[in-house]
């Protein structure tokens, strides 16, 4: 029989007959992928893969399609749920890397930085420090890298003051939002080391705020995608 074990999270579900479910899955070697779990629906069913969980999948290869025959939970995220903050920024986290990454295409980093973001959120990190890091390393992970060497509108060097636009950081004539260079060095930082280093800074709640307010700019600019969790993440 033609199966296949993964690792991965499951980033959407959606409901089908006779108490069946598709299951997207985010997955280590096979990328983005849908599977078809039967009964899944069922109060008792073992198929059941929450999606602050990270599992063990093994899956069925039909040729014109994958069903889930196994799901073991390796590690899950339970105390994420107690904090709202928390878990709308793992729905973002979720939502976000669903619109981004394309189907089957390979995506250890990204999963790598979902899971660093929930360990970081299960053991009760400022939830917006990881939404700013984990966003701003996604994107880049994508491709879309803020410019912060210099004004990233009209390239001069910075004055004193510092701003945020649709491309990274910029000058006061260019920027849209208030930014500051402690907040410049923060992203840097983000930008610069590994994704299991990304969350090791302090910040005040000033930086924060111009981090959370900069990245969202950053994404709604760079990712033509409307996600229901936007609503809950503060702006």
């Amino acid at each position: 029989m033609p199966t296949f074990k993964d690792k991965g999270l499951v980033l959407r579900e959606v409901d089908t007959a006779e108490n069946s479910k598709r299951l997207l899955l985010l997955t280590q070697q096979k990328g983005k992928i849908w599977v078809f779990a039967r009964g899944a629906g069922n109060a008792k069913s073992k198929l059941k893969a929450p999606k602050m969980a990270f599992c063990e999948f093994v899956i069925y290869d039909g040729g014109q399609f994958l069903s889930l025959t196994q799901v073991s939970q390796i590690r899950t995220f339970n105390a994420i749920a107690g904090d709202f903050d928390g878990y709308c920024v793992a729905n973002f986290l979720l939502e976000a890397s669903d619109k981004m990454v394309l189907p089957e295409m390979r995506a250890e980093d990204t999963l790598k930085v979902i899971l660093s973001a929930f360990v970081r959120l299960d053991r009760g990190y400022n939830p917006w420090l990881v939404f700013s890091s984990s966003t701003f390393k996604l994107l880049q992970l994508e491709g879309f890298v803020p410019i912060t060497a210099n004004c990233s509108s009209c390239n001069n060097v910075f004055p004193q003051k510092y701003f945020f636009g649709q491309d990274g950081v910029a000058c006061e004539k260019c920027g849209e939002i208030p930014f500051s260079g402690e907040a410049l060095l923060a992203l840097e930082y983000i930008l610069k080391a590994p994704i299991h280093e990304i969350f090791n800074f302090r910040a005040s709640a000033d930086v924060l705020d111009a981090l959370v307010s900069a990245v969202l700019l950053f994404f709604g600019y760079h990712v033509d995608a409307q996600l229901k969790s936007m609503e809950f993440i503060r702006r």
